[in-house]
């Protein structure tokens, strides 16, 4: 895909031209398909993002989970509320990220 960026700037709308697997297409599909890719992406780095805080907020709930056994206490109600209002929140599907 970025042999084909480096042909869109200089094109004007109308014209064929050949992408990087010498496959000709009208310089509109091809700029369409550039858009694509970039939402694309743009849609992969927000779930990488959602990702790297669902594994924080579970690791967070682990610690403290940990940190009774290890002490060999019962969980206090507010912390075994805490713990399951992070773990509702991991769970909760994203909003607009599913397969549409």
């Amino acid at each position: 895909m970025s042999q084909l960026l480096r042909y869109t700037p200089s094109l004007k709308p109308g014209l064929m031209i050949e992408d990087a697997e010498g496959k000709w297409a009208k310089y509109e599909v091809l700029a369409q398909l550039v858009a694509q890719v970039g939402a694309l992406q743009q849609r992969l780095t927000a779930a990488d993002e959602r990702a790297d805080v669902l594994e924080t907020a579970l690791k967070k709930i682990s610690v403290r989970c940990v940190a009774y056994i290890e002490a060999e206490r019962e969980m206090p109600e507010p912390s075994v509320e805490v713990c399951q209002t992070i773990a509702e929140a991991a769970l909760k599907p994203a909003e607009g990220g599913g397969d549409e």
